[in-house]
């Protein structure tokens, strides 16, 4: 059986199709069950709402990054009415790339839903973009040196940012040949023939 975990069919501001038909489109995929991500307060309740009134559907609540001008005032009492299909705490987490909301603001409000969810006793759904160095390790600004490395042929390999300040990758030790062409040098067998490099591999 198969579970889309992360779906906003609930929100009729955002997906434009019937949901009920899309249910039906979904089970006949093969996909039986649905959750309903909450992206703030009011849609959290939308979701639980529409999650109520379909059997295979349940519902996420939380507020995402982006969705924070509005706080998180009614979120645990949403939590609290014990409705058995809020199956988790999300979509919550940090973003200090496409946010505009200010990052500690982000930090306080993903801390108060990690606590909500450690207090009623569910899984987190988490969203997070460069916000790894920032808060999961707590160090400042990643800045990576500036040595540099000379690979085997001779090219300059500098750090990248975007993969934790190691080296940029080496050009492949390995020639490349066009199909067609192949180098010209030659090997001596033992009985003293001589044959070429034979193409694609030149082998």
């Amino acid at each position: 059986m198969l579970i889309d975990t992360h779906c906003h069919i609930h929100d009729f501001n955002l997906y434009t199709l019937n949901p009920d038909e899309t249910i039906i489109r979904a089970h006949e995929a093969g996909v039986m069950q649905m959750i309903c991500i909450g992206t703030n307060v009011t849609d959290s309740r939308v979701a639980v709402k529409f999650a109520s009134s379909h059997e295979e559907v349940y519902a996420s609540v939380g507020a995402h990054p982006h969705e924070l001008k509005d706080g998180l005032g009614g979120l645990e009492e949403i939590i609290k009415s014990g409705s058995k299909k809020i199956v988790a705490i999300g979509e919550i987490g940090l973003d200090y790339h496409t946010s505009d909301t200010p990052h500690d603001e982000q930090i306080q409000a993903f801390e108060t839903q990690i606590q909500l969810a450690l207090k009623y006793d569910l899984p987190i759904i988490f969203h997070r973009y460069y916000a790894d160095y920032y808060y999961f390790c707590r160090c400042p600004p990643l800045v990576c040196g500036s040595d540099t490395f000379t690979c085997p042929d001779g090219t300059i390999a500098k750090r990248d940012l975007l993969n934790n300040c190691d080296f940029e990758p080496c050009p492949t030790l390995f020639p490349t040949f066009s199909p067609d062409s192949c180098p010209d040098d030659m090997f001596q067998c033992p009985d003293g023939t001589f044959v070429g490099r034979i193409p694609p591999n030149c082998e």
